[in-house]
Parts: C-alpha cells; structure tokens; sequence
C-alpha cells in the first residue's frame, strides 16, 4: 500500500507541473532537493544519457530538433537541478546523441566522451566523438572512419590498461555479411544486421574491427571490462545458439553475453530468452554486490505485446540466476535502462498505453528480480518517456526523462526522488 501512496503523490504533482507549463522558461520548481526540472529551450529535446560527477553534479546528453535538423545537445546542472551551462553541438548533418561517459585515462583522462551517430545519406550512418570538458568546452571531435556502408554506435566504453586506456564501440550495422548469413541461416528476411565491436586507442584510430554476422538481425550492445585483460560484450541475436536451443521451433532473438580478451567473435558463453518471443537487449550493467543484471524489450513476431524481460547473472555474466517477465503481464511495455544502486538494481521502463503514449515507469528489484518499488511519472494524453536512471550515494534517485509539455513541445526532464520513491 506504501508503494501506491508513493505512486499517486508523484503522479499527482507531476500532473500539475505539466498542465502548467509548456518551456524551461516558466518552470519554477516546486521542490528544492527533491524536484522535476526541465531544460532545452526552441525546438524539442529528446534525453538519451547522464553522468553523474564526483561532486554530484549531473551531464546530460540529447538531440534537439529545430525544424528539420538534429544536433547534439548538452546540459551540466547541479545537485539541485540548476542549470550550469549548456551546449549544442555543430554538425553538418542530422546528428543524435547515444551515449556519454567518464574517460578514465590518457590524454582525455577527467573529460567526457559523447557517442552520436551521423546520417549523412540516405540509410547511411556514420559514428562521431566528441571530446568536452566538465566546464562545457568541447575539445575536440572525431569521426570513425567508414568501412561499411552503414556503421552505427550504440555505446561507448572508457577501458583501463594501466596507461594510455582506450575506448570500446558497440553497435550494428546493416551493411551484412551476405556469405555468412547465407551459410548459417535459411534464407534470411528483407532486414539483415551484423554486430559491430570496435577496439580504439585514445585518439580514436581503430585497433581492431569485428563485424560478426551469422544472425538475421543483432546488435552489440555494451562492452564491459571485467578485469585487465578481460571483457564482456552482451547483446541480441536470432543466430544459432551453439548447442543452447538445438531445436529451436523457428528464428527469434536471444540475449547474449561473450566474454573474450582480443577476439569478440568467438563462441557466446551465456544465453537468456524465451523459445518462441524475441528479446532484443536494451541495457546492461555490473554491480558492487557480485550480481549482474540486463534488460530486454520482448515482444512477438510482430513486435508488439511488448514486455520488459529481465535477467541477472552471477560475477561476470558467468551463469543466470533469475530470468523473468518484469514488466508486462497486463498492458504493454518496453525497456529503457538498469542501473545497480548500493545493492538493489533499478529499471527504467515506457509503459505504453492503447494510444501510443508513454509514461516513465521504474521498478526496483533485488538480485533475484523480486520488487521493493514501483513508480510511474507521466501526464494525461501526454507522451513522456524515460532515458536513463542512477542511484546516487545517499540512496537517492536520479531519473532522466523526455517529458511533453502541455502537448506541444518536447523536453528534457531530470526527476529525484527519495529512496522511498517520495519527493
């Protein structure tokens, strides 16, 4: 009963906000410590990821759309959710934003690495870098150099190597191994991918570049460091299973982790999923308390009757403790985000109603996916959704949202709330 309480509360007051305002201009918070902020000014502003700094402070990155163009926007804003500064980037084409974290050595060590993805043609992307410094200054701007004819990342990883570090793409691209598709699979469906890890040194010139096909469609998702030497890519793919599901009724999408130390494509070491619904992988994280954890949007050959399928694993994705249906028994809903707290995970997740508007839904799970919290934030008629979430010391809870003003523009929202759920 503590948990709808809670619910309702929030519900309510963001209710009120939204039906009030329609820009950052003419948000007063209510709340001080506890708040929901808004920031973008023209145009609308869709939220992608954050950062939270050592001194709390927050990074935050996004796409504004002015007319017809996309460009990288940042915003840094305190523990209080004022705004610092705020930055958009230059771009000589459409450019979204995927992905912003920490550098932790070399020569960028203590800035930040944004990841975005270019359309520079028609179907045709291109991957992007940029380098900005915690004071909004944008360093410097990289661009991966094209091989294949679409290459897009979906998320970067800093490594540690006792040095120089390094960098760590994940992504896909539709530019398809037709002799490896065609040797591993009947005869494949009009949309083909193929995984993408890429190894970088620290000024982005590339180590190595693994395309591994074998799968009708697939992403790489998030490459995690293990230990010196070691690492994890996890991801989706509807390729065979290597003895897992040797009798698999038909082609459908799995959850991957592979470990490896130089080479990506070998052998997945661990498989989640169901036997006949696809579940395609949207986030991955460790944790502090020797349990991983990763979530899936899962739906049916026709990509609805969507569910958040969740697993966790033992230390480094070594064996599957808990694998479920997290959210969806009633109603339709898709993955976000997961991030570990201090010893709980917290997923983030768009409930999605018969409209087609979103509300942003979290969740608080233990190890063995048992909740302790639920949440929803959205407003009538409105479509609000979230991007990323993070525990911070102290047990709060940051969640990064887009949220639809008064139904007219989109804007970034930034919500914390109590351990207890309550502002």
């Amino acid at each position: 009963m503590k948990l709808m309480k809670y619910y309702t509360v929030g519900l309510i007051l963001l209710s009120l906000v939204l039906i009030t305002c329609d820009t950052k201009n003419n948000v007063e918070p209510t709340f001080k410590d506890y708040f929901i902020k808004y920031y973008g000014e023209d145009g609308n502003h869709e939220a992608k990821d954050f950062v939270v700094t050592n001194n709390q402070e927050i990074i935050i990155v996004g796409t504004v759309t002015l007319g017809l163009n996309k460009r990288v926007y940042v915003v840094k804003a305190d523990q209080e959710g004022t705004e610092l500064w705020s930055v958009t980037l230059d771009s000589d084409s459409n450019e979204l934003a995927e992905d912003i974290e920490p550098i932790l050595e070399g020569a960028h060590a203590g800035n930040y690495v944004i990841l975005s993805n270019a359309q520079t043609a028609e179907d045709v992307l291109e991957t992007r870098f940029t380098i900005i410094t915690a004071t909004g200054v944008v360093e410097s701007r990289h661009t991966l150099p094209s091989r294949l004819a679409s290459q897009e990342g979906l998320s970067i990883t800093p490594i540690q190597t006792g040095g120089s570090g390094g960098f760590y793409l994940a992504g896909r691209t539709t530019d398809w191994d037709a002799a490896s598709a065609s040797n591993s699979l009947p005869t494949p469906p009009d949309i083909i991918e193929d995984l993408l890890v890429i190894k970088l040194d620290q000024d982005f010139d590339t180590i190595s570049f693994d395309r591994i096909g074998g799968s009708h469609t697939g992403s790489a998702i998030k490459v995690i460091q293990l230990n010196n030497n070691r690492f994890m890519y996890a991801g989706h793919w509807d390729g065979k299973t290597d003895g897992r599901l040797p009798d698999e009724p038909k082609i459908e999408s799995n959850i991957f982790f592979r470990t490896f130390e130089n080479d990506p494509s070998g052998v997945p070491s661990l498989y989640s999923g169901t036997l006949s619904l696809h579940e395609r992988l949207v986030s991955v994280c460790r944790s502090s308390f020797g349990i991983e954890a990763a979530i899936a949007t899962q739906s049916d050959d026709n990509g609805i009757n969507r569910k958040v399928f969740a697993v966790t694993t033992s230390s480094n994705f070594s064996t599957v403790l808990s694998e479920r249906v997290l959210l969806g028994q009633s109603g339709e809903y898709e993955a976000v985000s997961v991030s570990a707290g201090a010893n709980r995970f917290l997923v983030l997740a768009n409930e999605i109603n018969a409209q087609g508007n979103r509300d942003i839904y979290l969740k608080r799970v233990d190890g063995f996916l048992e909740a302790d919290l639920d949440l929803k934030f959205g407003s009538v008629n409105n479509d609000d959704r979230g991007a990323a979430i993070a525990e911070l010391p102290n047990g709060d809870i940051l969640i990064l949202g887009t949220m639809e003003l008064a139904g007219q523009q989109d804007k970034i929202a930034l919500i914390k709330v109590r351990p207890n759920g309550a502002f």
